[in-house]
C-alpha cells in the first residue's frame, strides 16, 4: 500500500472513530430558543386547581394563572438544581369553586427557577422538569380563613415543559404537593395546555 493509501485510510478510520465516539457521547445542554430571539417565556393556564386530604377533604378550582420568566442564558447544562432564570411576572385571581377564592401573590418576586431533569431516551427527550421556588398563592375559604401556599426548595413548584419531536415545546403543566401556613397539604395541578409565548423549542446540543 502507499504512503498515500494508508494516509487516506488512516484519515477514513479517524472520521469513523471520531463519528462513534459523538454518537455514544450524550448531548450536555439544551439549547432554549424562541421566536423573538430573546430569553424570555410567558405561559398561561386555563386554572389552576388545590386539592387536599385531610380530615375535611378539599378541592377548590381556581382561575387562569400566567406565569412569565426570563432565563439566564440560551444553554441549560443539563445539572440538577441548577438555578437557570426567574419568574418575573404572575398574575391570576378570583372566584374559585366550592366559594373559595385565589390570587397570586407577587411581592415575593422574582422567584427562583431551576433545572430538574428530562423525560425520555437521549438524544430524543419528551420533556424537561423545571422547579419554581419562591411560587405564592393565597386560598381564602369561604368564612374567611386564610391558607398561603408558599413553594420552597423542599416542596417546589414543578413545572414541565412538553416537548414535540420537532423540538418545539407543545405544552406545559404545573405540579405538585406544598403544605401551607394553615397545615393543610395542598396537591397543585393546572388545566389547559400552557404552551409558551413566544412559541419556544429545544435542541440538544
Amino acid at each position: 500500500m502507499t504512503l498515500i493509501k494508508k494516509a487516506l485510510a488512516a484519515g477514513a478510520l479517524s472520521a469513523v472513530l471520531l463519528s462513534l465516539a459523538s454518537a455514544a457521547t450524550p448531548a450536555g445542554r439544551l439549547l432554549v430558543r424562541n421566536s423573538s430571539g430573546t430569553r424570555t417565556w410567558s405561559i398561561s393556564w386555563s386554572g389552576v386547581t388545590f386539592r387536599s386530604n385531610g380530615i375535611v377533604p378539599i378541592s377548590t378550582a381556581c382561575p387562569p394563572i400566567t406565569l412569565s420568566g426570563s432565563l439566564h442564558s440560551g444553554t441549560i447544562t443539563k445539572t440538577a438544581g441548577s438555578l437557570i432564570g426567574y419568574v418575573v411576572n404572575a398574575s391570576g385571581s378570583g372566584t374559585c369553586t366550592e366559594s373559595w377564592r385565589g390570587r397570586v401573590l407577587t411581592e415575593g418576586l422574582p422567584w427562583h427557577v431551576r433545572y430538574q431533569s428530562f423525560t425520555g431516551t437521549l438524544p430524543n427527550i419528551s420533556s424537561i422538569g423545571i422547579r419554581i421556588v419562591g411560587f405564592e398563592y393565597r386560598l381564602t375559604e369561604p368564612v374567611g380563613a386564610e391558607c398561603l401556599v408558599r413553594s420552597t426548595e423542599a416542596q417546589p413548584l414543578a413545572m414541565t415543559w412538553t416537548r414535540a419531536a420537532s423540538g418545539a415545546v407543545s405544552g406545559s403543566a404545573l405540579s405538585g404537593t406544598i403544605t401551607a401556613n394553615c397545615g393543610l397539604a395542598f396537591e397543585v395541578t393546572s388545566s389547559g395546555a400552557g404552551a409558551p409565548t413566544p412559541s419556544t423549542s429545544i435542541t440538544l446540543i
